[in-house]
């Protein structure tokens, strides 16, 4: 995609100062999409904020700018094989991979991990990371216990506690119903994460989606909510 750069008009719109240009770029950026998530290149273009499909110039300048307010967002290995491919396609490639702050991976399965997490080492400004991890909290009828230190090992998330600019880390296990003893799980993950950022000095922003705030808020008569460690 060498034809990013190959044309620069010096009139009309493109007389502007590229300051101002830049920031109408990100005013027009606040109604669009704020997802980019792609698997083929016709999903791609239909997931580009109409600006950005103007001309070619408009696409090299802008596209930057849109990548570092938006999320990247990763559903397969075949959707991350296509993203890096789309952002290496750049003669500047260095560039949009600095600018990406914020990426999701809606199926973060066991199988793929080497892959997710070579993906993100890609991203040095990451600070902001969404993962939906599909396994199977525990309730009070199944035999199989998913304890909170078994879903750190077989997701290997000490590798998320790495990410050296990290600000914000949500997970999210899709289609539970978050009885109290998978309360419990997130609380004692929670704890976890507390502990291993703070030997590093970091302060992180932790969250699981689906939870109200309340059901993580520790209760004094719940000592156990470590149990699962």
């Amino acid at each position: 995609m060498s034809s990013h750069i190959q044309y620069r008009p010096s009139q009309g719109f493109f007389a502007l100062p590229r300051e101002l240009r830049d920031m109408i770029y990100m005013y027009t950026f606040v109604s669009s999409p704020r997802s980019f998530t792609a698997t083929c290149k016709t999903s791609l273009l239909a997931n580009l904020p109409p600006l950005l499909k103007t001309n070619l110039a408009i696409h090299s300048e802008a596209t930057p700018i849109w990548l570092a307010h938006a999320t990247t967002t990763v559903s397969s290995p075949a959707s991350l094989v296509f993203t890096i491919t789309y952002l290496k396609s750049w003669p500047a490639c260095h560039r949009l991979f600095e600018c990406i702050t914020s990426i999701s991976i809606t199926s973060f399965r066991q199988a793929h991990l080497n892959s997710y997490y070579t993906f993100l080492s890609r991203f040095p400004n990451l600070q902001s990371l969404h993962l939906f991890i599909p396994a199977r909290a525990p309730t009070s009828s199944s035999s199989h216990q998913l304890s909170s230190a078994t879903v750190i090992h077989d997701y290997e998330l000490a590798n998320v506690v790495a990410i050296p600019s990290l600000k914000r880390l949500c997970i999210e296990f899709p289609d539970e119903d978050f009885s109290v003893l998978q309360t419990l799980l997130y609380r004692a993950m929670r704890s976890w994460f507390w502990e291993q950022f703070g030997t590093r000095g970091k302060d992180v922003e932790i969250e699981f989606g689906g939870l109200a705030s309340w059901m993580m808020d520790d209760d004094s008569e719940e000592g156990g909510c470590l149990m699962f460690d």
